[in-house]
This record gives structure tokens, sequence and C-alpha cells, in this order.
């Protein structure tokens, strides 16, 4: 049997390689929004409801460790780099390599800074990438208290070069008490107004002059030296973690400037900066809430998108853990106190894809595999005719439903062909003229929403997400009964996240009988109980009205296990 690292693939096995592309597409979408967005405020046209346009996109790709959260990464680093008009640039950050390499924004501003400068210059923008570069030096060399000794610098070696090459003479600038050196001439005594002409040859210099002249020079170049050296060690360009405390410590309100730093940064780019985020799962609690409480005030651009790859429990417990002392008077019945925060951090999280049981045998297969053996099957000409068949009903369909019940139809049992039909489905239900009726059938799950107008653009793109990962596993999932599940996760995570443990339960809450479990926190029994998340699950909105007229079934223990992939 083979031996296999456990680094992360660059080779799709597990059928997460049409999801990078899916995701690709769908955040260029959403950096295009933005992009109109801000440009109809700065124009006056946008509506007042939706004038605070915020930039700075946020995803989380959440997983346990070794789900394979950085292959997906990886994946999606190449969709991204393929687009065109405009070109992206991809920055990969490691927040647990980086955890020790001082405050959070500085290691996280260096590295977009230094990966955008690389890929400016792989793209051919050579002189966008050297006036990036020479302003973000000059920044870093001017924004601390090293001013004073830059301009020292530079005057002292000014000075010192003019010396040494005679086109100043020492004597003007450094004078003497009453006697005045001329040099290589004569010597003029102020007090007795004698004249002294030298009795050497008039045209040679004196060589005592010429040496006080060359020995002032060097003075004047050390001092120099001394001066560029302590405007580099007080400035930013060592790129230290002192040199960064130091920066925050000196500086009045430096926040500011760092924020205000970063937006030109972004602006001289010029092009739509994606920022991977991996390993933050890995971190201290006090770093991953430093680090997300830096991304939100400091660097949320509108050019930019940040694509967090971590557990979501180890964030908001990191959270919890940072604002324990709120934690009693903030916890909601439906969100904790970390799930508040990461409500307000990220505008979508999704989950990992899991593994349908075709993928893991052929997986598996692959795996076990021995040098000279293939895992693939040998298709037929019947197998190949179910598969021609059922790409042409795919491409013909017009919604997400009709798309799905070609999934449904017979499969090839040929495993390759089989998962290049999921394929081709995801991507054409993330088509623009399937997408659009798409949106109209999740138009009345609307009303089960905060009354936010950005909240149907959430659930859409939480949808389109959700809707690709289930089709990935086989597509078995219903769409209302799939938005319904979005919904809740999206109201109610508590919630979610016990029915996703124990699908089991939903009857207890439909018949509001306590679940038979241990350790159930009184918010969330409360919220078991509660008449609005009845109306939910079945379909009805806070009245007990129903949400559409077409008819809804009601969520139940199957369904939610077709949901999560049981």
């Amino acid at each position: 049997m083979p031996s296999h690292t456990d680094n992360p693939t660059v080779i799709d096995h597990l059928g997460r390689k049409v999801f990078a592309e899916v995701l690709a597409d769908r955040l260029v979408r959403i950096r295009n929004d933005e992009a109109r967005d801000l440009e109809k405020q700065k124009n006056g046209k946008l509506k007042e409801s939706l004038q605070k346009v915020g930039g700075g996109f946020l995803l989380n790709i959440h997983g346990s460790w070794g789900s394979g959260k950085t292959s997906l990464l990886n994946f999606l680093r190449d969709e991204l780099l393929k687009k065109k008009n405009p070109e992206w640039i991809v920055v990969e950050f490691n927040a647990w390599q980086n955890q020790q390499s001082g405050p959070p924004w500085w290691s996280l501003m260096n590295t977009v800074f230094e990966q955008s400068f690389k890929r400016l210059r792989d793209l051919g923008s050579r002189r966008r990438a050297l006036g990036l570069w020479i302003w973000e030096h000059l920044w870093r060399s001017w924004i601390k208290r090293s001013n004073f000794f830059l301009i020292l610098m530079i005057s002292s070696a000014i000075i010192g070069m003019l010396i040494l090459s005679n086109t100043v003479d020492v004597n003007r600038l450094f004078p003497r008490g009453n006697v005045t050196i001329v040099t290589g001439q004569h010597v003029i005594l102020n007090e007795s107004n004698v004249q002294t002409k030298s009795d050497n040859n008039k045209n040679s210099p004196n060589a005592i002059d010429l040496i006080n002249d060359k020995f002032s020079g060097i003075i004047v170049l050390i001092i120099a030296v001394l001066s560029g050296v302590r405007a580099w060690s007080s400035s930013l360009l060592p790129g230290s973690e002192n040199a960064a405390n130091d920066f925050v410590q000196s500086n009045s309100d430096p926040y500011s400037k760092i924020k205000l730093h970063y937006g030109d940064l972004a602006s001289l780019v010029n092009h739509p900066i994606a920022v991977f985020i991996d390993d933050l799962d890995r971190c201290r609690d006090s770093y991953t809430v430093d680090f997300l409480e830096g991304i939100q005030t400091l660097f949320r651009q509108p050019n930019m998108i940040y694509i967090i790859a971590a557990d979501r429990r180890w964030i908001y417990t990191s959270y919890e853990e940072s604002y324990s002392k709120f934690k009693l008077a903030m916890d909601q019945p439906a969100l904790s106190l970390g799930q508040l925060f990461l409500e307000k951090i990220f505008q979508v999280s999704i989950s990992l894809p899991s593994i349908s049981l075709d993928i893991k045998r052929q997986y598996w297969k692959r795996l076990i595999q021995t040098a000279g053996t293939t895992s693939y099957s040998s298709p037929d000409e019947k197998a190949k005719q179910i598969y021609d068949n059922k790409l042409a009903a795919i491409k013909n369909s017009e919604t997400e439903e009709e798309i799905r019940n070609a999934l449904r139809t017979k499969e090839t049992g040929i495993i390759e062909y089989d998962q290049d039909i999921r394929e081709k489905a995801v991507k054409r239900v993330a088509s623009p003229d399937v997408e659009i009726r798409t949106q109209h059938m999740l138009e009345p799950f609307s009303v089960l929403l905060h009354p936010n107008p950005r909240e149907m653009k959430r659930l859409v793109n939480a949808y389109g997400l959700a809707s690709a990962i289930d089709i990935i596993r086989g597509g078995s999932s219903e769409p209302r009964a799939l938005a319904l599940w979005t919904v809740i996760n999206f109201r109610w995570p508590r919630l979610g996240q016990l029915l996703e443990e124990h699908p089991e339960f939903i009857d207890n809450i439909r018949k509001k009988k306590e679940p038979d479990i241990t350790n159930l926190s009184e918010d969330l029994k409360r919220l078991l109980v509660d008449q609005e998340v009845h109306y939910a699950i079945d379909g009805k909105d806070s009245d007990g009205k129903a949400i559409s007229a077409i008819p809804l079934d009601p969520l139940d223990e199957e369904t939610i296990r077709r949901l999560i992939g049981l």
C-alpha cells in the first residue's frame, strides 16, 4: 500500500474544484456589485437606505481541522488568478505562522503590500509596482519620529559631499574665532588686519587647510550616516515588531493613519484583492479577536474581499472568552455572544462541502491504488448514453428545480461520469439566467429575515453557495426546503447547530417538547418553544400565514438529514 502525505492537495480528488469555480464567480459578482454601489454612492444615486456602502466582503469557510479548507483555498486561488478585466491579486496569509510577528495589523498590511507588489510585477505593471514600492517606503520612513533624523541625514550628506569636492569653503561654514582660513591661498588675521601671502607656490593648496577641509567633510558625512541609521531604526522600514509597537505608542491616533494608509494602498494597487486567511483556528483567542477586529475597523476596503478558512466554533469561542464579562448580559436565545460577533463580522459563513459516499469510494481507491493500477471504471455505451442525456437535460433546464430533477434520474454507474454531471449542474445553477429565477423563488422567504434591505442579498449569496454544496453531494434536496434551512441558520444559528447535530430533535420542537439532552441552556430551551420558530419550520411568517402560494413541505428529520448530507 502506498504512503501519502497530509499536505494540502492541488489535485481535485474530492469534487471540490467545481465549488471553487462557483465560489470564485460569486466573489467576482459580489465585488462588482460593491463597486457599482460605491460608484452610485459617489454620484448620489444610491437610495438613502443603502447609502452606507461598507466595502470589504468577509466570507467564512467553516470546517474542522484536516477537513480540507486549505486545499479549497488552493483551488479558489487558481480560479481567481484566471480572471481577466480586471485581473485579481490573491494575498495568502497564514495567521498561525504570523502570530508571533508583532501586532496583527502590521503583519497583515506588510503581507498585502509585498504580495501585491510581486503580483503587479508578474502582470507586467512594472511602473505601477515601482510607484507602489516608492510610496510605501516613503510612508514608512516619514510616518514615525524619524522625520528629524531623515532631514538631518539628507542635509549632512549634501554638505559633506560639497565640502569634500571643494565646492564649499569650510571656513565660511565653520568660522574659527577671529581667524579665517582661506583654503590654499592666504591667511587673514582680523585682529591685526595684516595680510600674509603664502611663501609656497601660490597655485598649491596649503596642506593643513586641505586636511582641515577633508576632515570636516568626513565628520559631516559620519553625522549623515549616524542620522540615517537612527532614521532607519526609528521608522517602519525594518518591519520589526518593535518598530510597529513603537509606531502605535509614539503617534497620536495611530490607527486612523493606518486605516487611511491601507485605503491608499488598495487604491494604488488598482486591482481587486482577495486576502486568504488560513489557520486562524490555531491561534490564541486574544490574537484571533484582535486580528478580526483589525480587519473590521482598519482594513475593510471596497476593493477587497477576505476569505477566512477557520472553524467558526473556534472563532465564536474566542470572542466569548475575550468578552466573558458580557456573556450573561448579551446571550440571546437564537445567538450566543460569540455568534453575535460572527453575524456582525461575516456577510456569509458556509460549511466546507461534505464528501458524498460515491466520492469517498473513489478517493479511497485512489489512496490504496499501487503503481500500474487505476481506480477508474470502464464506461460502456449505455452509461455513455445516460451521461449524454443528463448533460443535455441540464443544459436545457431553465430553473434550479428542473436541473435537480435531471440529476435525480438514473445514474451512469461510472463515478467519473456522475461527478462530471454534478459539476455541470453546479455551473448551470450558477448561470445568470437560472439565478434570476432562483432569486424570484427566494423572495417569499424574505419575510422570515430581519427587515434589512441587505439581508436579501446575504440570503441569495448564502443560498447560492449552499445549493452548490448540495448538488456536489448529489442534489437530493428540494430547493424550497434548502431555502428554509438556509434562513433558519441565518436567523437562529444555535437552532441550526442543534438540528445539524441532532436532526431527530425536529419532532420534539414541533411538539414543543424539550429534547432529551443534557446541558441544554435555558436560552436554547426558550428558543425551542418560541412560536415564531415553530411557524418558520413550517414555512409560515410570524402571523402564522404561509409565506408562499406554492405549498411548502415542513422540515422533518429525513429532510434535514438530506440537507446536511447524512
